[in-house]
Protein backbone atom coordinates (compact mmCIF):
# COMPACT_ATOMS: atom_id res chain seq x y z
CA UNK A 1 0.00 0.00 0.00
CA UNK A 2 1.54 3.23 -1.09
CA UNK A 3 1.02 6.43 0.45
CA UNK A 4 1.18 9.70 -1.84
CA UNK A 5 3.23 12.26 -1.11
CA UNK A 6 0.73 15.03 -0.85
CA UNK A 7 -1.34 13.33 2.03
CA UNK A 8 2.03 12.68 3.59
CA UNK A 9 2.55 16.50 3.77
CA UNK A 10 -1.00 17.04 4.62
CA UNK A 11 -0.98 14.92 7.57
CA UNK A 12 2.69 16.49 8.66
CA UNK A 13 0.96 19.91 8.61
CA UNK A 14 -1.92 18.74 10.68
CA UNK A 15 0.42 17.33 13.37
CA UNK A 16 2.24 20.32 13.31
CA UNK A 17 -0.96 22.69 13.64
CA UNK A 18 -2.35 20.49 16.64
CA UNK A 19 1.29 20.73 18.65
CA UNK A 20 0.86 24.82 18.10
CA UNK A 21 -2.71 24.70 19.46
CA UNK A 22 -1.87 22.70 22.40
CA UNK A 23 0.87 24.45 23.32
CA UNK A 24 -1.38 27.56 22.83
CA UNK A 25 -3.58 26.34 25.21
CA UNK A 26 -1.55 24.90 27.61
CA UNK A 27 -1.79 27.43 31.08
CA UNK A 28 1.21 30.42 30.69
CA UNK A 29 3.55 30.74 33.35
CA UNK A 30 5.15 34.25 33.94
CA UNK A 31 7.74 35.36 36.25
CA UNK A 32 6.43 38.66 38.21
CA UNK A 33 9.00 41.06 38.59
CA UNK A 34 9.99 44.93 38.30
CA UNK A 35 11.81 47.64 39.73
CA UNK A 36 10.69 50.31 42.13
CA UNK A 37 11.90 54.15 41.48
CA UNK A 38 10.74 57.80 43.06
CA UNK A 39 9.57 60.41 40.76
CA UNK A 40 13.03 61.09 39.53
CA UNK A 41 14.57 57.64 38.68
CA UNK A 42 16.32 57.12 41.45
CA UNK A 43 15.91 53.47 42.90
CA UNK A 44 13.90 52.55 45.93
CA UNK A 45 15.81 50.44 48.38
CA UNK A 46 13.90 48.41 50.72
CA UNK A 47 10.49 49.14 49.57
CA UNK A 48 7.81 46.12 50.67
CA UNK A 49 6.27 44.47 47.79
CA UNK A 50 3.27 42.08 47.84
CA UNK A 51 1.69 40.14 45.53
CA UNK A 52 -2.16 39.41 45.79
CA UNK A 53 -4.73 37.33 43.26
CA UNK A 54 -7.85 39.27 42.16
CA UNK A 55 -10.43 36.62 41.89
CA UNK A 56 -13.81 38.88 42.37
CA UNK A 57 -12.01 39.69 45.64
CA UNK A 58 -8.80 40.52 46.01
CA UNK A 59 -6.97 37.71 48.15
CA UNK A 60 -4.76 38.45 50.81
CA UNK A 61 -0.95 38.64 50.18
CA UNK A 62 0.58 35.22 48.11
CA UNK A 63 4.24 36.28 48.49
CA UNK A 64 6.34 39.58 49.80
CA UNK A 65 9.35 40.81 48.42
CA UNK A 66 11.56 43.61 49.87
CA UNK A 67 13.29 45.94 46.72
CA UNK A 68 17.15 44.94 46.05
CA UNK A 69 19.53 48.14 46.22
CA UNK A 70 18.59 48.76 42.35
CA UNK A 71 14.98 49.07 43.32
CA UNK A 72 14.48 45.35 42.00
CA UNK A 73 12.01 42.63 43.47
CA UNK A 74 10.72 39.29 41.87
CA UNK A 75 8.37 36.29 42.40
CA UNK A 76 8.01 32.88 42.09
CA UNK A 77 6.95 31.91 38.76
CA UNK A 78 2.94 31.96 38.72
CA UNK A 79 0.37 30.82 36.28
CA UNK A 80 -1.04 33.81 33.37
CA UNK A 81 -3.52 34.83 36.29
CA UNK A 82 -4.82 38.51 37.17
CA UNK A 83 -2.40 39.93 39.52
CA UNK A 84 -1.99 43.04 41.92
CA UNK A 85 1.46 44.08 43.66
CA UNK A 86 0.85 46.74 46.41
CA UNK A 87 3.91 48.62 47.11
CA UNK A 88 4.63 50.07 50.39
CA UNK A 89 8.06 52.46 51.10
CA UNK A 90 8.13 55.19 53.88
CA UNK A 91 7.43 58.66 53.24
CA UNK A 92 6.28 57.38 49.92
CA UNK A 93 2.78 57.05 48.77
CA UNK A 94 1.52 53.29 48.37
CA UNK A 95 -0.12 51.86 45.14
CA UNK A 96 -1.61 49.17 44.25
CA UNK A 97 -0.92 48.18 40.52
CA UNK A 98 -2.49 45.28 38.05
CA UNK A 99 0.48 43.41 37.13
CA UNK A 100 1.23 43.84 33.35
CA UNK A 101 1.53 41.59 30.26
CA UNK A 102 4.82 43.06 29.60
CA UNK A 103 7.36 42.66 32.00
CA UNK A 104 9.24 43.42 34.06
CA UNK A 105 7.51 46.44 35.11
CA UNK A 106 8.83 49.98 36.36
CA UNK A 107 6.72 51.50 39.68
CA UNK A 108 7.14 55.02 40.31
CA UNK A 109 6.53 56.23 43.78
CA UNK A 110 5.19 59.65 44.70
CA UNK A 111 5.90 61.85 47.82
CA UNK A 112 3.48 60.97 50.89
CA UNK A 113 2.11 64.20 51.16
CA UNK A 114 -1.16 65.86 53.41
CA UNK A 115 -4.12 66.24 50.91
CA UNK A 116 -6.91 68.89 50.40
CA UNK A 117 -9.45 69.37 48.26
CA UNK A 118 -12.23 72.84 47.77
CA UNK A 119 -15.47 72.48 47.55
CA UNK A 120 -17.79 74.94 44.99
CA UNK A 121 -21.21 75.30 44.19
CA UNK A 122 -22.49 75.64 40.62
CA UNK A 123 -21.80 78.86 40.50
CA UNK A 124 -18.23 78.36 41.55
CA UNK A 125 -18.34 79.69 45.11
CA UNK A 126 -17.07 77.90 47.97
CA UNK A 127 -19.14 76.45 50.11
CA UNK A 128 -18.63 76.60 53.69
CA UNK A 129 -19.59 73.96 56.18
CA UNK A 130 -19.59 70.97 53.91
CA UNK A 131 -18.49 67.53 54.82
CA UNK A 132 -17.54 63.58 53.10
CA UNK A 133 -18.12 61.07 54.33
CA UNK A 134 -16.45 58.96 51.79
CA UNK A 135 -13.61 59.59 48.96
CA UNK A 136 -11.70 57.67 46.42
CA UNK A 137 -9.01 58.92 44.83
CA UNK A 138 -7.32 57.76 41.43
CA UNK A 139 -3.61 58.74 40.49
CA UNK A 140 -1.59 58.02 37.61
CA UNK A 141 0.49 55.70 39.20
CA UNK A 142 -2.63 54.16 40.53
CA UNK A 143 -4.98 54.05 37.95
CA UNK A 144 -6.63 50.69 39.38
CA UNK A 145 -7.22 50.97 42.92
CA UNK A 146 -8.96 47.71 44.99
CA UNK A 147 -10.94 49.79 48.33
CA UNK A 148 -10.02 48.31 51.60
CA UNK A 149 -6.74 47.25 51.40
CA UNK A 150 -5.43 50.18 53.49
CA UNK A 151 -4.40 52.47 50.49
CA UNK A 152 -4.94 55.88 50.16
CA UNK A 153 -7.80 55.16 47.60
CA UNK A 154 -10.13 55.09 50.43
CA UNK A 155 -10.97 57.78 53.12
CA UNK A 156 -14.32 56.92 55.09
CA UNK A 157 -13.73 59.83 57.23
CA UNK A 158 -15.92 62.62 58.53
CA UNK A 159 -13.76 65.40 58.16
CA UNK A 160 -14.18 68.54 59.36
CA UNK A 161 -16.51 70.64 57.65
CA UNK A 162 -14.91 72.87 55.17
CA UNK A 163 -14.00 76.36 56.13
CA UNK A 164 -15.14 79.73 55.19
CA UNK A 165 -13.21 79.42 51.65
CA UNK A 166 -14.78 75.47 51.17
CA UNK A 167 -11.00 74.16 51.70
CA UNK A 168 -11.51 70.57 53.43
CA UNK A 169 -8.04 68.81 54.92
CA UNK A 170 -8.29 65.40 54.22
CA UNK A 171 -6.22 63.18 56.97
CA UNK A 172 -4.71 59.80 55.93
CA UNK A 173 -6.03 57.15 57.19
CA UNK A 174 -4.51 56.01 60.76
CA UNK A 175 -1.96 53.12 61.21
CA UNK A 176 -1.27 51.12 64.21
CA UNK A 177 1.84 50.27 64.93
CA UNK A 178 3.76 48.85 67.85
CA UNK A 179 4.88 45.99 69.77
CA UNK A 180 3.05 42.89 72.24
CA UNK A 181 5.03 42.14 74.89
CA UNK A 182 3.99 39.79 78.46
CA UNK A 183 4.15 40.98 81.78
CA UNK A 184 7.84 40.83 81.75
CA UNK A 185 8.48 43.04 79.01
CA UNK A 186 9.80 40.65 76.70
CA UNK A 187 9.02 40.51 72.85
CA UNK A 188 5.68 38.05 72.40
CA UNK A 189 6.92 36.64 68.72
CA UNK A 190 4.22 35.01 66.89
CA UNK A 191 1.02 36.81 68.75
CA UNK A 192 -1.82 37.57 67.01
CA UNK A 193 -3.33 41.42 66.70
CA UNK A 194 -6.87 41.96 65.75
CA UNK A 195 -9.52 45.39 65.41
CA UNK A 196 -12.53 44.56 66.80
CA UNK A 197 -15.02 46.73 65.97
CA UNK A 198 -17.87 46.71 64.07
CA UNK A 199 -16.87 45.21 60.44
CA UNK A 200 -13.46 45.19 60.73
CA UNK A 201 -13.70 42.29 62.86
CA UNK A 202 -13.98 40.36 59.00
CA UNK A 203 -10.21 41.69 58.21
CA UNK A 204 -7.71 39.23 58.54
CA UNK A 205 -5.66 39.02 61.73
CA UNK A 206 -1.93 40.45 61.85
CA UNK A 207 0.56 38.32 63.32
CA UNK A 208 3.63 39.29 65.42
CA UNK A 209 7.16 39.47 63.56
CA UNK A 210 10.53 38.01 65.45
CA UNK A 211 10.02 40.96 67.70
CA UNK A 212 6.56 41.01 68.82
CA UNK A 213 5.95 44.20 65.94
CA UNK A 214 3.02 44.65 64.18
CA UNK A 215 1.12 46.88 61.65
CA UNK A 216 -2.06 47.78 61.14
CA UNK A 217 -3.32 50.43 58.01
CA UNK A 218 -7.07 50.92 58.94
CA UNK A 219 -8.88 50.05 55.96
CA UNK A 220 -11.21 52.92 56.86
CA UNK A 221 -12.48 55.25 59.73
CA UNK A 222 -15.29 52.96 61.15
CA UNK A 223 -18.79 54.42 61.67
CA UNK A 224 -21.38 53.18 64.74
CA UNK A 225 -23.89 51.11 62.36
CA UNK A 226 -26.64 52.88 64.89
CA UNK A 227 -25.87 56.39 64.76
CA UNK A 228 -23.86 56.68 61.42
CA UNK A 229 -21.32 58.74 63.43
CA UNK A 230 -17.52 58.28 63.57
CA UNK A 231 -16.29 55.90 65.97
CA UNK A 232 -12.96 57.55 67.41
CA UNK A 233 -12.05 54.09 69.96
CA UNK A 234 -11.65 51.11 68.59
CA UNK A 235 -10.68 47.63 70.83
CA UNK A 236 -7.88 46.09 69.61
CA UNK A 237 -6.96 42.60 70.87
CA UNK A 238 -3.56 40.91 70.94
CA UNK A 239 -3.33 36.95 71.82
CA UNK A 240 -1.09 33.69 72.19
CA UNK A 241 -3.32 31.41 69.50
CA UNK A 242 -2.24 28.19 71.74
CA UNK A 243 -1.46 29.67 75.22
CA UNK A 244 -4.30 31.55 77.82
CA UNK A 245 -2.56 35.13 77.55
CA UNK A 246 -4.46 37.62 75.94
CA UNK A 247 -4.88 41.12 76.51
CA UNK A 248 -8.00 44.00 75.30
CA UNK A 249 -6.98 47.59 74.63
CA UNK A 250 -8.88 50.92 73.81
CA UNK A 251 -7.17 52.99 71.23
CA UNK A 252 -7.91 56.43 70.32
CA UNK A 253 -7.67 56.69 66.67
CA UNK A 254 -7.07 60.97 67.13
CA UNK A 255 -4.06 60.44 68.95
CA UNK A 256 -2.40 60.16 65.69
CA UNK A 257 1.17 60.51 67.60
CA UNK A 258 0.43 57.30 70.17
CA UNK A 259 -0.77 55.67 67.19
CA UNK A 260 2.35 54.88 65.90
CA UNK A 261 4.25 53.74 68.90
CA UNK A 262 1.57 51.38 71.00
CA UNK A 263 2.55 48.55 73.63
CA UNK A 264 0.04 45.68 74.18
CA UNK A 265 1.10 43.89 77.44
CA UNK A 266 0.20 40.51 77.85
CA UNK A 267 -1.63 38.71 81.10
CA UNK A 268 -3.54 35.54 81.82
CA UNK A 269 -6.99 35.19 80.47
CA UNK A 270 -9.33 36.49 82.94
CA UNK A 271 -11.66 33.53 81.15
CA UNK A 272 -11.25 31.05 78.48
CA UNK A 273 -14.04 33.25 76.42
CA UNK A 274 -13.01 36.81 77.10
CA UNK A 275 -12.26 37.46 73.20
CA UNK A 276 -15.75 36.40 72.37
CA UNK A 277 -17.38 38.98 75.21
CA UNK A 278 -16.73 41.97 73.19
CA UNK A 279 -19.32 44.30 71.90
CA UNK A 280 -18.51 43.13 68.40
CA UNK A 281 -19.31 39.23 68.65
CA UNK A 282 -22.60 40.29 70.96
CA UNK A 283 -24.21 41.94 67.92
CA UNK A 284 -22.86 39.31 65.28
CA UNK A 285 -24.71 36.23 67.44
CA UNK A 286 -28.27 39.03 67.79
CA UNK A 287 -28.39 38.70 64.30
CA UNK A 288 -27.44 34.73 63.93
CA UNK A 289 -29.98 34.06 66.78
CA UNK A 290 -32.80 35.73 64.44
CA UNK A 291 -31.83 33.32 61.57
CA UNK A 292 -31.39 30.19 63.36
CA UNK A 293 -35.00 30.03 64.25
CA UNK A 294 -35.88 29.18 60.38
CA UNK A 295 -32.30 26.90 60.55
CA UNK A 296 -33.65 24.63 63.21
CA UNK A 297 -36.63 23.17 61.14
CA UNK A 298 -34.53 22.66 57.92
CA UNK A 299 -30.96 21.53 58.89
CA UNK A 300 -31.85 19.31 62.22
CA UNK A 301 -28.24 17.77 60.98
CA UNK A 302 -27.02 21.23 61.70
CA UNK A 303 -27.23 22.07 64.64
CA UNK A 304 -25.41 21.54 68.13
CA UNK A 305 -24.67 18.08 68.78
CA UNK A 306 -25.87 16.88 65.94
CA UNK A 307 -23.65 14.05 64.05
CA UNK A 308 -23.42 15.55 60.16
CA UNK A 309 -23.51 13.44 57.29
CA UNK A 310 -19.92 11.30 56.16
CA UNK A 311 -17.37 12.80 53.57
CA UNK A 312 -17.10 9.37 52.32
CA UNK A 313 -18.07 10.25 48.04
CA UNK A 314 -15.12 12.65 47.40
CA UNK A 315 -11.53 12.39 46.57
CA UNK A 316 -9.02 13.00 49.13
CA UNK A 317 -6.16 14.92 49.08
CA UNK A 318 -3.15 15.50 51.28
CA UNK A 319 -3.81 12.80 53.60
CA UNK A 320 -4.51 9.23 53.85
CA UNK A 321 -8.15 8.98 55.53
CA UNK A 322 -11.00 8.52 53.56
CA UNK A 323 -13.65 9.23 55.75
CA UNK A 324 -14.87 11.79 58.33
CA UNK A 325 -14.78 9.41 60.94
CA UNK A 326 -11.13 8.40 60.33
CA UNK A 327 -10.25 12.06 62.32
CA UNK A 328 -12.17 11.10 65.84
CA UNK A 329 -10.76 12.29 69.03
CA UNK A 330 -9.64 15.97 67.72
CA UNK A 331 -11.77 19.42 67.17
CA UNK A 332 -12.37 18.85 62.74
CA UNK A 333 -12.94 22.51 61.18
CA UNK A 334 -14.53 22.18 57.61
CA UNK A 335 -13.97 25.16 55.02
CA UNK A 336 -16.66 24.58 52.38
CA UNK A 337 -14.91 26.72 48.99
CA UNK A 338 -14.16 26.25 45.35
CA UNK A 339 -10.98 27.65 43.40
CA UNK A 340 -12.59 30.41 42.20
CA UNK A 341 -14.08 32.00 45.11
CA UNK A 342 -12.59 34.98 46.01
CA UNK A 343 -13.18 35.76 49.93
CA UNK A 344 -12.26 31.48 50.42
CA UNK A 345 -9.24 32.89 49.20
CA UNK A 346 -9.13 36.12 50.93
CA UNK A 347 -9.89 33.45 54.89
CA UNK A 348 -7.22 31.09 54.21
CA UNK A 349 -4.99 33.01 56.00
CA UNK A 350 -6.79 32.72 58.93
CA UNK A 351 -7.13 29.05 57.86
CA UNK A 352 -3.65 28.39 58.08
CA UNK A 353 -3.15 29.57 61.17
CA UNK A 354 -5.63 27.36 62.70
CA UNK A 355 -3.88 24.10 61.08
CA UNK A 356 -0.24 25.42 62.11
CA UNK A 357 -1.51 26.68 65.10
CA UNK A 358 -3.67 23.70 66.62
CA UNK A 359 -1.91 20.80 64.92
CA UNK A 360 -2.14 18.89 68.37
CA UNK A 361 -5.87 19.03 68.82
CA UNK A 362 -7.52 20.66 65.14
CA UNK A 363 -7.81 18.85 61.75
CA UNK A 364 -8.79 21.31 59.06
CA UNK A 365 -10.63 19.76 55.89
CA UNK A 366 -11.30 21.87 53.04
CA UNK A 367 -14.30 20.49 51.59
CA UNK A 368 -13.73 21.87 47.61
CA UNK A 369 -17.32 21.32 45.40
CA UNK A 370 -17.41 19.70 41.68
CA UNK A 371 -16.70 22.90 39.82
CA UNK A 372 -12.89 21.23 38.90
CA UNK A 373 -11.24 18.21 38.69
CA UNK A 374 -9.10 17.00 41.58
CA UNK A 375 -5.75 17.51 39.75
CA UNK A 376 -6.76 20.98 39.24
CA UNK A 377 -7.70 21.62 42.73
CA UNK A 378 -4.28 19.55 43.64
CA UNK A 379 -2.27 22.17 41.63
CA UNK A 380 -4.11 24.99 42.92
CA UNK A 381 -3.38 23.84 46.38
CA UNK A 382 0.10 23.19 45.45
CA UNK A 383 0.40 27.17 44.34
CA UNK A 384 -1.25 28.40 47.29
CA UNK A 385 0.63 26.02 49.96
CA UNK A 386 -2.34 24.46 51.63
CA UNK A 387 -0.92 21.61 53.88
CA UNK A 388 -4.64 20.36 55.28
CA UNK A 389 -6.51 17.76 54.28
CA UNK A 390 -8.89 18.40 50.77
CA UNK A 391 -12.10 16.62 49.47
CA UNK A 392 -13.21 17.18 46.21
CA UNK A 393 -16.35 16.51 45.46
CA UNK A 394 -17.69 14.03 42.68
CA UNK A 395 -18.84 15.18 39.42
CA UNK A 396 -22.63 14.70 40.34
CA UNK A 397 -21.85 17.04 43.65
CA UNK A 398 -22.83 13.84 45.95
CA UNK A 399 -21.06 15.38 48.73
CA UNK A 400 -22.28 18.93 48.39
CA UNK A 401 -25.68 17.41 47.93
CA UNK A 402 -25.76 15.94 50.87
CA UNK A 403 -24.48 18.48 53.19
CA UNK A 404 -26.85 21.30 51.40
CA UNK A 405 -29.88 19.55 52.78
CA UNK A 406 -29.06 18.34 55.60
CA UNK A 407 -26.08 20.66 56.99
CA UNK A 408 -27.51 23.71 55.40
CA UNK A 409 -23.83 24.41 53.29
CA UNK A 410 -25.44 26.40 50.48
CA UNK A 411 -22.77 29.30 50.25
CA UNK A 412 -18.82 29.56 50.28
CA UNK A 413 -16.62 30.33 52.07
CA UNK A 414 -18.93 28.23 54.84
CA UNK A 415 -17.22 26.72 58.21
CA UNK A 416 -18.67 24.03 60.84
CA UNK A 417 -16.46 22.78 63.31
CA UNK A 418 -17.17 19.60 64.81
CA UNK A 419 -16.12 17.88 68.67
CA UNK A 420 -14.08 15.19 68.74
CA UNK A 421 -16.63 13.04 68.90
CA UNK A 422 -17.98 14.73 65.66
CA UNK A 423 -20.82 16.50 66.38
CA UNK A 424 -21.49 20.17 65.95
CA UNK A 425 -20.22 22.67 67.90
CA UNK A 426 -20.53 25.76 65.65
CA UNK A 427 -21.77 26.00 62.28
CA UNK A 428 -22.24 29.09 60.02
CA UNK A 429 -24.61 27.47 57.60
CA UNK A 430 -27.03 27.16 60.67
CA UNK A 431 -26.13 29.98 62.61
CA UNK A 432 -25.49 28.16 65.58
CA UNK A 433 -22.38 29.75 68.09
CA UNK A 434 -20.27 32.57 67.22
CA UNK A 435 -19.48 33.38 63.32
CA UNK A 436 -16.25 31.02 62.27
CA UNK A 437 -16.15 33.56 59.20
CA UNK A 438 -14.87 36.33 61.64
CA UNK A 439 -13.94 34.38 65.18
CA UNK A 440 -12.51 31.29 63.65
CA UNK A 441 -9.25 31.50 65.75
CA UNK A 442 -11.25 33.08 68.85
CA UNK A 443 -13.61 30.28 68.85
CA UNK A 444 -11.24 27.29 68.55
CA UNK A 445 -8.67 28.84 71.11
CA UNK A 446 -11.79 28.99 73.26
CA UNK A 447 -12.67 25.26 72.93
CA UNK A 448 -8.96 24.19 72.81
CA UNK A 449 -8.06 26.05 75.96
CA UNK A 450 -11.12 24.72 77.78
CA UNK A 451 -10.44 21.14 76.88
CA UNK A 452 -6.92 21.40 78.27
CA UNK A 453 -8.08 22.96 81.08
CA UNK A 454 -10.98 20.39 81.99
CA UNK A 455 -7.84 17.40 81.51
CA UNK A 456 -5.50 19.00 83.76
CA UNK A 457 -8.58 19.25 86.44
CA UNK A 458 -9.16 15.60 85.71
CA UNK A 459 -5.51 14.19 85.80
CA UNK A 460 -5.20 16.50 89.16
CA UNK A 461 -7.99 14.80 90.72
CA UNK A 462 -6.92 11.04 90.21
Amino acid sequence: MKISTALVALLVVVWISFQKASADDAPKRVIPRGAVVDVTGKPVRGARVQIRRWTGVMSEALERATTDEAGRFSFSERDDDVFYVTVQSPGLASVNLHVPDELPMTITLRPAVQSSLTIHDANGQPVAGATISSLSIRTPENPVVYLGRGMESRLDWEFRPSDANGRIEMPPLPVLKGQVVNESGQAAPGAIVRLREGAMSGLQPTVCDSQGRFEITLPWIPVDQKTSQRIETVKLTAHILNQPYSCISSINLTDRAGLGNLTITLKPDESPDSLLQLSDNAWSNGQRTKASEEAKQNYPAGQSGSLTPELDGGTWLNTDARRLADFRGKYVLLDFWFTGCGPCHADFPSVKLVHEAFADDVVVIAVHDNSSTADKVREHCESLGLKFPIVVDQPDGRVLNKWGSQVGVRWFPTYVLLDPDGRVLVNDAAYVGPSLRQYKLEVIREVVLRQRGTKKTSEASK
